[in-house]
C-alpha cells in the first residue's frame, strides 16, 4: 500500500483514527472527509481507495457522500463501503454502484484482501 492514496468517509472518531492507523502502518496516505460538505474539500483529486463507512451523521450515507464526490470530479480506482448493516438491499446497492462491501467491524486481513485483489500492482 506504499503511498497509495486513501479517502476515508467515516464519522465516527475513534474508528476513523484506527483506520487512519492502520493505513499508515501500510505506508498509505489517509484523508478523512466525515460528510457530503467536506467533499468540496478534495474536489479535482484522485484516489487509489475510498473507503466509505455506511452510516454518516444526520442521515447521509455513503452513496450520498459518493454522488457528491463524483460531482466534484473526485475519481478514484477502487470504493469501498463498509457497514454493519447486514442488508441484502445495501449489497445490492454496492454492487450496482461499483462498490466493494465489507462488513464492519473492519478485519484488516479482509480489506488487505481485498486491495490485493484489486488494486493495480506497481513493481
Amino acid at each position: 500500500m506504499e503511498n497509495k492514496r486513501f479517502l476515508l468517509v467515516e464519522n465516527d472518531e475513534q474508528v476513523a483514527n484506527a483506520m487512519c492507523a492502520l493505513l499508515a502502518d501500510w505506508g498509505a496516505n489517509t484523508t478523512l472527509i466525515t460528510s457530503g460538505t467536506e467533499a468540496h474539500n478534495v474536489s479535482h483529486q484522485h484516489f487509489d481507495v475510498l473507503i466509505a463507512d455506511y452510516h454518516l451523521n444526520y442521515g447521509e450515507n455513503g452513496f450520498d457522500v459518493a454522488a457528491i464526490l463524483s460531482e466534484e470530479n473526485v475519481s478514484f480506482a477502487l470504493k469501498i463501503l463498509v457497514t454493519a448493516n447486514r442488508s441484502n438491499e445495501i449489497r445490492e446497492k454496492a454492487a450496482a454502484s461499483q462498490f466493494s462491501y465489507l462488513p464492519k467491524p473492519l478485519k484488516p486481513a479482509a480489506l488487505k484482501r481485498l486491495l490485493k485483489q484489486t488494486l493495480p500492482h506497481h513493481h
